[in-house]
């Protein structure tokens, strides 16, 4: 996990970095200032299994072990970027009941737009939905 010194912005005044709230139901965007370091959300954008999963979702939610198949990595690895991009506002997970009666996860894209913007005293990243 990545530590920075910027601030999320949601309204004045200025709030902690990380967005405690993960209403996936409110449109409302996530957005993070970042000055001085690199933003979690764009340097969780550089991992390939990230980006192989979000492809994979945007076809509509979908389990862990699918995601697995999508991914060339280990279930552990899929997992912990799942963990992150739920922690960060881009996923939600559910929990499902399957047809044989057991529960599982499933996951589904909650944020499907990424803007960034750079000023000279700050990086802005906002995640919207469509």
């Amino acid at each position: 996990m990545v530590s920075t010194t910027g601030t999320t912005i949601k309204e004045p005044p200025a709030q902690p970095e990380r967005d405690s709230r993960r209403d996936e139901s409110n449109d409302e965007p996530i957005v993070s200032r970042v000055s001085g370091e690199s933003s979690p959300h764009l340097e969780l954008l550089d991992d390939e299994n990230v980006l192989a999963i979000l492809e994979a979702l945007t076809e509509g939610p979908k389990r862990g072990r699918e995601l697995i198949g999508v991914c060339d990595a280990s279930r552990s690895t899929v997992y912990r970027r799942l963990n992150s991009l739920v922690e960060t506002g881009f996923v939600a997970a559910e929990v499902v009941l399957d047809p044989d009666g057991h529960h599982c996860k499933q996951f589904r894209l909650v944020r499907d737009s990424i803007t960034v913007s750079v000023d000279p005293d700050a990086l802005t990243v906002t995640l919207r939905r469509r």
